[in-house]
């Protein structure tokens, strides 16, 4: 009984250092400044459950400017694939695609590929009418919100914006069908690394049903670091469906 109390003792205590390391949001900025990774560019994410176990890796790529559909628009793309240890078990990846408007990042159209191996494809694509406020999916037309964005483009505006003078933060959200209402709040953070201050920005969130449904709610807290004129996310807690997923920076390409 000695020896099992000892052998728990030891993965509690291996459970939260890895925890910590994991969530420690300064350890993240110091990685990057001693790799001299503080530059734009690609952004490589690995993603964890319950902080703990890696599960996928992810990256987030660079705004592209692109002409699409007779338009001037900011291609943005994103990737995640789950950890080549898993692939027996579970094998699968995503690719997402959105096309935003230069002036105001208002998404024009989202596209959504998921492989999951054993499975058949799943495509979504969503074409968006920001004046007359209708969002079209297979063809079906869906009242939206003004401004709404997909994930993509929600990030992506706020790393433009000035989070130095803003507090809070309010954006809609629809891929599917429902529209959803994301609302932040803003706190700012000065830490220092090898003598050189860095500002970081702390953006506690939720995400709802607009018909306020409480079983559609998720909470999601991220850590920004303002990286020249974009805030570059270093650490999200997505907190969904009873479980916590850690997506912590681990590289800038």
């Amino acid at each position: 009984m000695k020896k099992l109390l000892i052998i728990l003792s030891i993965i509690v205590l291996f459970i939260g250092f890895v925890s910590f390391q994991n969530l420690n949001y300064k350890a993240i900025v110091s990685d990057l400044v001693e790799n001299n990774d503080l530059h734009s560019g690609e952004l490589k994410f690995s993603a964890y459950l319950l902080s703990v176990i890696p599960v996928a890796d992810a990256s987030i790529g660079v705004a592209k400017e692109e002409e699409f559909k007779g338009r001037k628009v900011y291609h943005l793309t994103a990737t995640v694939k789950n950890k080549d240890y898993l692939a027996k078990a579970f094998n699968g990846y995503a690719i997402l695609d959105s096309y935003v408007d230069l002036e105001p990042m208002n998404v024009v159209e989202f596209r959504q590929k998921i492989v999951v191996t054993g499975k058949q494809d799943l495509y979504r694509q969503a074409a968006y009418d920001q004046a007359k406020g209708i969002m079209t999916i297979d063809g079906i037309e869906r009242q939206i919100f003004p401004n709404t964005q997909d994930q993509l483009s929600l990030i992506a505006n706020i790393r433009k914006m000035d989070l130095d003078k803003t507090k809070n933060i309010e954006f809609n959200v629809n891929t599917n069908q429902k529209n959803y209402l994301f609302s932040a709040s803003v706190k700012p953070k000065d830490i220092v690394i090898k003598g050189k201050s860095y500002r970081l920005y702390f953006v506690n969130s939720t995400i709802r049903r607009r018909d306020k449904n409480p079983y559609h709610k998720s909470n999601i807290d991220m850590v920004l670091l303002k990286n020249g004129s974009d805030n570059t996310p270093v650490l999200i807690k997505v907190f969904a469906g009873g479980f916590l997923i850690s997506v912590k920076l681990v590289e800038i390409k």
